[in-house]
């Protein structure tokens, strides 16, 4: 809840799912998306199976995924990661280390100049 309040401040038009498998209903609907932040312990599917299901549909296989979890061991981050997540964070956070990912994957706001 705390990030899609930071990201609407932020000037970006933020969709919500409760767990992922409604979220895989968006991406086969061909909802588009700039950027994805999934949660890793999301209800029915877990953030990392997501993000693979995500990397293996061609239409979006580059989104920028970024996990967001309290897990903070290497062991756990090269998980998302080899699931192709693009980014990950630790909760909790702050929006300053929101704004960091995404600078990061060079996504900018939309009330940033181009």
């Amino acid at each position: 809840m705390v990030m899609l309040h930071q990201l609407a401040d932020m000037g970006f038009e933020v969709t919500e799912a409760p767990d992922g498998f409604e979220a895989m209903q968006f991406v086969e609907k061909g909802e588009k998306f700039d950027v994805m932040f999934v949660d890793w312990m999301m209800p029915g599917m877990s953030g990392v199976e997501f993000t693979r299901r995500v990397r293996a549909n061609v239409a979006t296989s580059d989104v920028p995924i970024i996990i967001v979890s309290s897990r903070q061991s290497t062991e756990q981050m090269m998980e998302a990661l080899d699931a192709g997540a693009t980014e990950y964070i630790i909760k909790p956070f702050t929006r300053e280390a929101v704004e960091a990912k995404l600078a990061l994957i060079k996504l900018k706001k939309e009330s940033d100049p181009a």
